[in-house]
C-alpha cells in the first residue's frame, strides 16, 4: 500500500510529491500546477472526495487519481490508500509477541516463523512450505486476543508484488481449515472449511469477534505440485 489512514477525513496534497519526484512535464518548467483528485477504484464503496478532502467510511483500499495541470499540459498518477479503523492490529505478527509452529520442518530454509514477519509478497526466503501431509501451521499470540478477520497469503505464481483480493494463482492453497483454540472447552473449534480456493489472498471476515490465544491452518492433503506454500498469516482485531 502507498499510504494508510484511519477512518475519517484525509487532506490530499500532491505538491511535495510532484516536485520531489521530478514529475514535471515539458511546459511545467515554470509556475505551480493545479491539482484535481478523483476516486478511480473503490470496490467496497467507502470513499468520497470533495476538493482535496478524502473521506473514508469503512475498511478497505481505494485508488486515487491525482492530475496536475499547467500551461495546457496535464499529467496523472494513481495512488492506493488503505483505510483502517484506529487501533486495528495484526496480532499474528512476531513483533506483537506471536510465535509460529508447524507440523514439520521439512524445508529448514522456509521455517514457520516466516509467515508472521509482515511480508505478504512472494519471496523464496519469506515463506513456509512442506510436502508432508496432513500439515498444519499454528499461530500462538502469547495471550488472549479479540480478532474478527484472518488473512492467508499463498505463494504467487511469479514475481513479488503486493497481493490483492482478486489475485489468483496455481500455488494457492486450495483446501484447508481455519480453527481457533477455545480455552474454556480445551479444544480446537473450526471457523471455516475452505475448498477449491484459487485466491492468493484468502480473507475470512468473522460475523462477530472471537477471543482466543491461538489460530491454526490445517491442510489435509497435497495441493498443486505436491507442495503447500504459505507466505503470511494475519489475525486482525482491536488493541486494548
Amino acid at each position: 500500500m502507498d499510504k494508510e489512514t484511519s477512518l475519517g477525513s484525509l487532506t490530499l496534497n500532491a505538491d511535495a510529491v510532484y516536485y520531489s519526484r521530478g514529475c514535471k512535464e515539458q511546459g511545467h518548467s515554470t509556475g505551480k500546477p493545479s491539482f484535481t483528485y478523483a476516486v478511480v477504484q473503490d470496490d467496497a464503496n467507502i470513499a468520497s472526495i470533495s476538493g482535496n478532502e478524502l473521506t473514508v467510511r469503512g475498511m478497505g483500499t481505494v485508488k486515487i487519481r491525482v492530475t496536475a495541470s499547467l500551461n495546457g499540459i496535464s499529467k496523472s498518477a494513481d495512488k492506493e490508500i488503505s483505510a483502517v479503523k484506529s487501533g486495528y492490529t495484526n496480532f499474528a505478527l512476531s513483533s506483537n509477541g506471536s510465535t509460529a509452529t508447524s507440523s514439520d520442518n521439512y524445508d529448514t530454509s522456509c521455517p514457520p516463523e516466516n509467515v508472521i514477519d509482515g511480508n505478504t509478497s512472494f519471496s523464496n526466503s519469506k515463506r513456509w512450505r512442506t510436502t508432508v501431509f496432513p500439515a498444519y501451521l499454528e499461530i500462538d499470540f502469547g495471550q488472549s486476543r479479540a480478532i474478527d478477520m484472518i488473512n492467508l497469503f499463498s505463494q504467487q505464481d511469479s514475481g513479488n508484488i503486493t497481493p490483492t483480493l482478486s489475485m489468483t494463482g496455481k500455488y494457492a492453497i486450495t483446501d484447508f481449515n481455519i480453527s481457533y483454540w477455545d480455552g474454556a472447552a480445551n479444544e480446537w473449534k473450526e471457523l471455516k472449511k475452505v475448498t477449491s480456493n484459487k485466491a492468493i489472498w484468502y480473507q475470512l471476515v468473522l460475523d462477530q469477534q472471537i477471543t482466543t490465544s491461538r489460530i491454526r491452518i490445517d491442510i489435509p492433503s497435497k495441493v498443486c505440485d505436491g507442495w503447500a506454500r504459505i507466505v503470511e498469516i494475519e489475525a486482525w482485531g482491536y488493541a486494548d
